[in-house]
């Protein structure tokens, strides 16, 4: 879900459900925070 909505274009039915959840109920495992957070930096500055 979250790669999803972090696309340039996102899926609008992901967004939509991703909209609809109560914060305080969506979590990350600390396992994926690393993993999006190494993406984000194996991205050439300007697709950061």
């Amino acid at each position: 879900m979250l790669s999803e909505a972090m696309k340039a274009t996102p899926d609008v039915a992901v967004l939509a459900w991703l909209n609809d959840q109560a914060a305080e109920t969506l979590y990350l495992s600390s396992v994926t925070l690393a993993e999006l957070l190494f993406g984000v930096a194996a991205l050439p500055t300007g697709k950061r």
